[in-house]
């Protein structure tokens, strides 16, 4: 389980080849789920709420959404 050590620290992040925040397209990756069911779970009550709304769509930061698949899908983790 290789980010069962993640931290809110860039460089693990870095590590990991992942942004500081990450959108929709990247927790499907990261999730390795449908455009759907990522709707599906960001839209859960507990979800970490996005750090801002662009004109592309929302972005989280990266380690808060980390650390929601570490306690919800642990098996997602590689």
């Amino acid at each position: 389980m290789g980010m069962g050590s993640l931290q809110s620290g860039s460089g693990e992040l870095e590590w990991l080849g992942l942004p500081e925040f990450v959108g929709t397209a990247e927790i499907q990756r990261i999730l390795k789920v449908g455009r759907r069911r990522v709707y599906q779970i960001i839209g859960r009550s507990g979800f970490p709420e996005p750090a801002a709304v662009l004109a592309s769509g929302k972005v989280w930061i990266t380690a808060e959404v980390i650390a929601w698949i570490r306690v919800n899908r642990p098996a997602d983790l590689p």
